[in-house]
């Protein structure tokens, strides 16, 4: 709210101030939880790789961990060339030592710690403009309801900085649902929807496939217009991943043609678990759009035209659950338009004619480039959704809603107006308490990371350190932006021998159960341990152990995740 009014005062676009505040609350994430876990590994440490490697390909850690499956390098390319500056910059800004020009000189050592803030700021910043960009086409009001949505849940926000690469296909795919469910405009869709699905994740067919058969199905998408645009995007996309990722790779390689495979035709993503076939509807989703999820499903009655976003994100969902492999982040491309369905659902409720008694903008039939209707058109109303046009900052409702009278008797009741209103306004109050205890869990969730970190302020640089850092770290923060003491030998090797392999090393971190297993508690001195995220505490807990003092910390269930352990002769 305050960010809204100092922006406001300043006389800043809507859109920019939008983007302002979702960028805020992403800024806020990356502050409370900065370190990574496995599975945004191989595009950070490849983005680290780019800036501190450069040409040298030989010390890129997919050389020496590559993965079950090969990833594009095309996002840490980009992320890279924007944080370059920054790489360069940032020594001497910092008042360290050492030539910048020298990549393993120790003031560009210590300079990786704030480069990884800025790696994954720019990563967010790329997220909340795409998605500030596509509330545009909500109108005006529903607009500044989506972005409020959007910013008092947890996950959509908290995973804008994670170098998923969910997440870079996400900041391109909002473009593209922009252009197919709002504005009309397919062939912007097949440009923005073949970078994302073709270079980062192929899943993204099950979103924008079904409204595309939709469109030829009913006549409003031309066959042979559909494939005159999508042929050139889908062979300059192959062409442009296979050229830059063979090189990286050291062989021919077109890497998410190797992911497909990989998850669907070998099934081989099942080795990582299963889950039932509902589990997105009653755990994943649930969890993402916390009190907001029955909004989005009543604009199906109260905001017609939020129907095609809905009906994409829950068919899209459904696809989706036939893989028995599940992970929420599989499904975060949905919960912008389940968010935007709860806009619509909001800025109907509070725009009710009774209340709002402003004339509406003559209907306006919506064509897109190739001669047929936008998706979002209706018999009732063909109102073209855009928040930039005078049509829609006169009018107070979600772009093409019916009149209340149209939308049901029962909505005439004062009561019923209220209760909605009132609703609407608390939910958000609820998603934020909601948003900061999973906030407060996940800060407590990157053991490897905060290991490393005490470690560094446990020793001096110039001490003759080798350390082995568990499987545990390596999955939950010890990437290569914490490396900072050049002098250091830092090894995350699996499946060492438990007796002879671990003699070269001064330092150890590990985990208590196997620590105490190979006898390392009892010939090393544990100068740490770092405790990590086991579960919220229930009523009955607290009960138990008194409300008196009662504080965040004390509603997090704890567990002692990593030792930092030293050799004796250190």
């Amino acid at each position: 709210f305050i960010i809204f009014q100092v922006s406001y005062q300043m006389s800043l676009p809507i859109k920019v101030i939008h983007f302002i505040i979702l960028l805020s609350v992403s800024l806020l994430h990356i502050y409370i939880a900065p370190y990574n876990k496995v599975e945004e590994s191989f595009n950070l440490q490849a983005t680290h790789d780019i800036l501190y490697h450069g040409y040298n390909l030989s010390a890129y850690d997919h050389k020496e961990f590559p993965g079950p499956v090969p990833r594009t390098f095309l996002g840490p390319l980009a992320l890279a060339a924007a944080a370059a500056p920054a790489r360069l910059l940032l020594p001497a800004a910092l008042g360290l030592s050492g030539a910048v020009d020298q990549p393993e000189a120790a003031a560009v050592g210590h300079s990786r710690l704030p480069m990884l803030f800025i790696v994954r700021a720019l990563l967010a910043a790329a997220v909340a403009w795409s998605l500030a960009d596509f509330a545009q086409s909500l109108g005006p009001a529903a607009a500044s309801w989506f972005v409020a949505i959007s910013a008092s849940q947890f996950h959509l926000l908290f995973y804008a900085s994670r170098t998923l690469p969910n997440t870079f296909a996400m900041a391109l795919a909002l473009p593209g649902l922009r252009a197919l469910l709002l504005d009309g405009d397919w062939r912007s869709c097949v440009r923005w929807a073949g970078l994302a699905g073709l270079l980062f994740r192929s899943e993204l067919g099950l979103l924008f496939g079904p409204p595309a058969v939709y469109l030829l199905a009913t006549g409003r998408l031309r066959p042979t217009d559909a494939v005159r645009t999508a042929a050139p995007v889908a062979v300059g996309c192959a062409a442009l991943t296979v050229a830059v990722d063979s090189v990286f790779w050291g062989r021919l390689v077109w890497p998410e043609l190797s992911v497909l495979l990989f998850n669907t035709w070998q099934n081989k993503s099942s080795l990582w678990g299963t889950q039932p076939f509902l589990w997105y509807f009653y755990s994943a989703l649930p969890r993402c759009l916390l009190f907001s999820a029955p909004l989005a499903l009543a604009s199906a009655k109260l905001a017609p035209r939020a129907r095609p976003l809905l009906a994409s994100a829950v068919v899209f969902v459904l696809a989706y659950s036939c893989l028995p492999h599940k992970e929420l982040r599989f499904v975060l491309y949905s919960v912008p338009l389940f968010n935007a369905s709860a806009a619509c659902a909001c800025d109907a409720i509070f725009s009710n004619r009774r209340d709002s008694p402003r004339e509406r903008s003559p209907p306006e039939k919506s064509v897109d480039k190739a001669g047929g209707e936008s998706i979002v058109t209706s018999t009732e109303s063909r109102r073209r959704i855009t928040g930039n046009r005078a049509s829609a900052e006169s009018s107070p409702d979600c772009p093409g809603r019916e009149s209340p009278k149209a939308q049901g008797e029962s909505w005439e009741s004062p009561l019923l107006m209220t209760v909605g209103r009132v609703f609407c306004l608390g939910h958000l109050l609820g998603n934020a308490g909601a948003a900061g205890l999973l906030a407060l869990a996940a800060a407590w969730n990157y053991p490897g990371g905060e290991a490393v970190s005490l470690l560094h302020t446990y020793l001096h640089s110039s001490a003759s350190v080798h350390v082995h850092l568990c499987n545990l770290a390596a999955q939950t923060g010890a990437s290569r932006f914490l490396q900072l003491h050049d002098a250091w030998i830092y090894n995350k090797t699996e499946g060492l021998n438990l007796l002879t392999d671990y003699r070269p090393f001064s330092h150890v971190i590990a985990e208590p159960e196997f620590a105490d297993a190979v006898g390392l508690t009892r010939t090393c001195r544990t100068i740490g341990a770092v405790s990590a995220f086991d579960g919220f505490n229930g009523f009955k807990d607290l009960l138990a152990e008194g409300f008196s003092g009662l504080c965040w910390h004390r509603l997090l269930r704890l567990r002692t995740a990593l030792l930092m352990l030293e050799k004796p002769h250190v």
